[in-house]
């Protein structure tokens, strides 16, 4: 009888460990999705919002679709790195040290009047704003982001180009870029 009555009660206490664990296997499983889930929500909205960059070194992608490029600007010739798509131009050079080349040259597909901003920059920028080959403006001098600034603002072209070539800053004034300048790419 007493043997009987401890295997009724090993067998409730395992029943009840087993309850128990798997409880707790239920609820890390639910963290994990959480976890999980958030990332890649945050890792969609990085590639799918127009004009919106991640923050966040963990999603920073490395692109292997970006080519270095000779361009003409006026009447000087610079070695760019070109960006052509979606994720390649949300990076575009955030948390870069430096700039690499002598710029990078966003490509887009159409004219629109094109927004950008600075998360994770480590260098202040000039912005060129060109519609297929003419300088249409040019934003000098923006700065890199101050050490924990969280509002961010954005910088527009003055109408809708296709092309937008971030130099750094005060090469604009270097090489007279302004309104009408041509770049050929």
């Amino acid at each position: 009888m007493l043997s009987e009555q401890r295997s009724q009660y090993m067998k409730q206490s395992n029943y009840a460990l087993q309850q128990k664990f798997g409880s707790i296997l239920v609820v890390v499983g639910v963290l994990v999705v959480i976890v999980v889930g958030t990332t890649r929500v945050k890792h969609m909205s990085f590639l799918n919002q127009e004009g919106s960059m991640a923050t966040q070194d963990s999603l920073v992608p490395k692109f292997q679709d970006r080519e270095r490029r000779t361009i003409t600007v006026g009447a000087h010739t610079l070695e760019v790195e070109v960006v052509t798509t979606a994720e390649s131009t949300a990076q575009g050079l955030s948390g870069r040290e430096a700039i690499g080349a002598d710029g990078m040259l966003f490509i887009f597909p159409g004219k629109s009047v094109r927004n950008f901003w600075m998360p994770q920059m480590q260098f202040d920028l000039d912005l060129v704003w060109v519609d297929d080959t003419v300088v249409t403006g040019v934003t000098k001098n923006v700065p890199k982001p101050a050490a924990g600034q969280t509002a961010l603002p954005t910088y527009a072209s003055n109408r809708p180009v296709n092309i937008v070539l971030e130099l750094p800053a005060g090469m604009a004034d270097d090489l007279s870029i302004e309104p009408g300048t041509v770049l050929i790419y």
